[in-house]
């Protein structure tokens, strides 16, 4: 951890420092939204589900 830290990719941060209120809320995806976006990886329900690490049933 500490040649990351050398390096700039981690910083001494926690989630006391972390502001949520600055993230913008996630977009809202409709299920066929969800299926057009599996599918344009051309990838089974289980198999986006275990990219996604969820389970099959939310997909």
């Amino acid at each position: 951890m500490e040649a990351l830290a050398e390096l700039g990719a981690v910083d001494g941060a926690t989630m006391r420092d972390f502001r949520d209120d600055l993230l913008s809320p996630p977009p809202a995806y409709s299920p066929d939204g969800i299926r057009e976006i599996r599918e344009s990886f051309g990838v089974s329900q289980a198999v986006f589900a275990a990219l996604m690490n969820v389970s099959l049933s939310t997909v």
